[in-house]
């Protein structure tokens, strides 16, 4: 390998990196529960004695106008064999949500696995536009009719002091969780020429998690193929001399 090679091979390792997830902005926390995860609920299918349900969600009050890009729940653990989840957006009348879908995001077993113990994250391929003052529900929901295997995910709970939590069981209309919420934050990218809203917190971009690796993916990815290159580029001045 000569010197030209080398540092032709090491240039093309380092576009390989930069490139290979391109990462895309997320919005504000535009809205938190902070709950001390005391409890939990389950999102569950059981067919063990007749086939069961339950869905849970969050109740959301938008204080910002913009595209709710993001949503993470707190979620322990998990039971039961490996499933995918259906995450919705919904419009809200009287408090519960509707049939209304907003966005709709299948976040699959290999998506969700390793996030179990923490905040699973739910980026919205095609975002639900929000307006500040309306008030949304982001539901986890179950197929009753596909329940083939029983499973359950857990998401954490604490007291809270307002209806933020919503239920359902075996496809019932949904109904609101008593002073309790779900460890919940929605992201919201806002309309151009709109300021974030006063429960807004400032939020973290794919870029800067990609720049530090702890997504696993483009910052590991760009700390392999530089040492990959940093190496031939040794090896080439070695061999010159």
């Amino acid at each position: 390998m000569n010197t030209r090679f080398a540092l032709v091979a090491s240039s093309a390792a380092l576009i390989v990196a930069t490139s290979a997830a391109p990462a895309l902005a997320v919005g504000n926390v535009d809205y938190s529960t902070d709950t001390d995860k005391t409890g939990y609920s389950q999102v569950m299918c059981s067919n063990d004695d007749g086939t069961y349900t339950s869905e849970w969600g969050s109740l959301y009050p938008a204080s910002t106008s913009g595209s709710l890009d993001r949503v993470e729940f707190w979620s322990p653990g998990h039971n039961g064999a490996a499933s995918n989840y259906t995450v919705e957006v919904r419009t809200v009348v009287d408090g519960l949500p509707t049939d209304t879908i907003l966005a709709s995001e299948e976040l699959t077993w290999d998506e969700l696995s390793p996030q179990l113990g923490g905040y699973i994250a739910i980026d919205f391929a095609v975002p639900a536009n929000v307006t500040a003052g309306e008030t949304y529900a982001v539901l986890w929901t179950s197929d009753l009719a596909s329940c083939s295997t029983s499973h359950s995910l857990m998401l954490s709970t604490g007291p809270y002091d307002v209806v933020s939590a919503v239920w359902s069981q075996n496809d019932d209309p949904w109904s609101a969780a008593i002073n309790m919420a779900l460890e919940f934050r929605a992201y919201v990218t806002a309309d151009e020429g709109e300021q974030p809203g006063p429960e807004a917190e400032s939020g973290t971009t794919d870029e800067e998690l990609a720049a530090t690796g702890v997504d696993g993916t483009f910052g590991t990815i760009a700390l392999w193929s530089l040492i990959a290159a940093t190496a031939a580029l040794a090896v080439s001045r070695r061999r010159a001399f």
